[in-house]
């Protein structure tokens, strides 16, 4: 078994050091797959299965759509209190279960995003945010796309809860920088301990 790496701190792409709990020996980082009681109507997570071929296809495709709802419902709720974030690690390191990536080189560099990360992309990236002519925000949340041609399918939510898939002009500066910041924080994301996204909603929404 490969022991935890020891790592005491991130820093921020604004220079800031956040200082990191390292996983203790033989602690597994925080899982990515949720699902939901349909009796309760509660989220739980689910331990991580052993081999792919422990889940159904209906069982992962449920995983994925309930993952990319919970994040378009609360994106705004981690932008609101994206000052907070960026100043506790457990909170920066928050894991979303939502996926980008492109066609021929799949999710590569696009692994295990977290919140904070898209806090980043969108302070930095020009086209992960927009702003339409009645003055209300739009996020990018996912993407997918081909790197050659540029044909991609870019999703947007709004501060005021619409939702619109559409393609961005300059695909490569969009997967480009969000990759780069992704890859930057992957040891971090593999050692270091983080709420799990319910955890951080609930401390979020009681502020």
């Amino acid at each position: 078994m490969e022991k935890n790496k020891v790592i005491t701190s991130i820093t921020l792409l604004d220079g800031t050091v956040l200082p990191c709990e390292p996983l203790g020996e033989g602690e597994k980082p925080v899982p990515t797959r949720w699902a939901l009681n349909h009796e309760t109507g509660e989220y739980y997570y689910k331990p991580q299965p052993k081999f792919r071929s422990d889940e159904t296809e209906e069982e992962i495709d449920e995983i994925r759509k309930l993952g990319w709802t919970l994040w378009l419902e609360h994106a705004f709720l981690i932008y609101r209190h994206r000052e907070e974030i960026l100043r506790d690690s457990r909170m920066f390191l928050t894991p979303l279960m939502t996926q980008c990536g492109l066609a021929y080189t799949g999710s590569s560099g696009f692994e295990r995003p977290t919140v904070g990360i898209y806090l980043e992309w969108w302070a930095t990236c020009p086209l992960a945010t927009h702003v339409d002519e009645e003055g209300v925000l739009w996020l990018v949340t996912d993407f997918g796309g081909i790197p050659l041609s540029g044909t991609n399918r870019t999703t947007f939510v709004s501060e005021d809860g619409r939702r619109d898939m559409r393609p961005v002009h300059d695909f490569t500066a969009l997967w480009s920088s969000y990759q780069e910041v992704n890859v930057r924080y992957n040891k971090a994301k593999r050692y270091c301990r983080s709420y799990n996204f319910f955890e951080l909603v609930k401390l979020l929404e009681e502020k």
